[in-house]
């Protein structure tokens, strides 16, 4: 029998009523305490520096002139750091504000002992990729998905068959086992960047003026890399908590006091 269904015609369908039944849920679970007591915590293994160097050729809008660079205010802004296969990658941009003069009156610098200037700034992004690896950092074992699927077969040519008319061995039914650990990669964290620059005025005219500012500069940033462990907690009182883990830093914690600058940021302060 054919089916003359045409697919542009419209057809009015009647939806079928959705039933649905509510069941008790039952109690066929367990649980049991953690001996001893343990907290998921982010441990910091190490630290990495990603640094590159960006050339930035800025050509003002309908090819405007400036006599001078008077400021230029950076932020850099990162949107993403992932950790693929031990390698740290690194998206983001620079947002600059770039403050300079123009003359008003054209010509007149060249021509004029005294020049009437105008300050104008200008804001612009540069985005940047950097990638580092982290092969000298432990970040911990990933559990993996495991699968498996066990087929019972019958012989078609036998009394209990599961298809007819071929000589051999037919899948009747599978046993499909499936195992799924949910992990907590290793994650970065952004500490501190800096940034060394050279700024270049470039393709000057003959009225002194000029036309396209180059910026030629090295960033830096300094990630603190962290991975997820299962420190013990100990309670002796209702008022004391110890942590105590390989990887977790024992010392006295002293909020009056000001936090020391870590051991990346110093890094990187020696290197600016």
């Amino acid at each position: 029998m054919k089916n003359n269904c045409n697919p542009c015609s419209d057809i009015n369908c009647n939806d079928e009523t959705i039933k649905t039944t509510v069941k008790n849920c039952n109690d066929t679970g367990f649980s049991w305490p953690s001996h001893p007591l343990k907290a998921k915590l982010p441990v910091r293994v190490g630290f990495a520096h990603v640094s590159d160097v960006i050339i930035d050729n800025v050509t003002f809008p309908n090819n405007e002139r400036f006599s001078e660079i008077k400021k230029i205010q950076r932020k850099v802004v990162v949107t993403q750091a992932k950790i693929v296969c031990k390698q740290l990658v690194v998206e983001g941009f620079i947002q600059k504000n770039i403050m300079y003069t123009t003359p008003i009156t054209p010509g007149t610098t060249v021509c004029c002992p005294v020049v009437r200037n105008e300050v104008r700034d200008i804001e612009l992004i540069v985005p940047f990729c950097f990638s580092t690896p982290l092969h000298h950092l432990d970040l911990g074992h990933l559990h993996e998905k495991e699968e498996s699927e066990k087929v019972f077969l019958e012989n078609t040519m036998g009394d209990n068959v599961c298809d007819k008319g071929i000589m051999g061995d037919a899948d009747c039914a599978k046993v499909h086992n499936q195992f799924t650990p949910l992990n907590k990669p290793a994650f970065a964290e952004l500490e501190g960047y800096s940034i060394c620059e050279l700024a270049l005025n470039r393709h000057g005219c003959p009225d002194g003026l000029f036309d396209t500012f180059t910026e030629k500069f090295v960033l830096k940033l300094c990630f603190s890399i962290y991975k997820y462990k299962h420190c013990p907690v100990y309670c002796p009182g209702s008022k004391d908590l110890y942590l105590t883990t390989d990887g977790v830093d024992t010392d006295s914690i002293d909020n009056t006091q000001e936090e020391e600058m870590s051991e990346g940021l110093l890094k990187l302060k020696e290197d600016f």
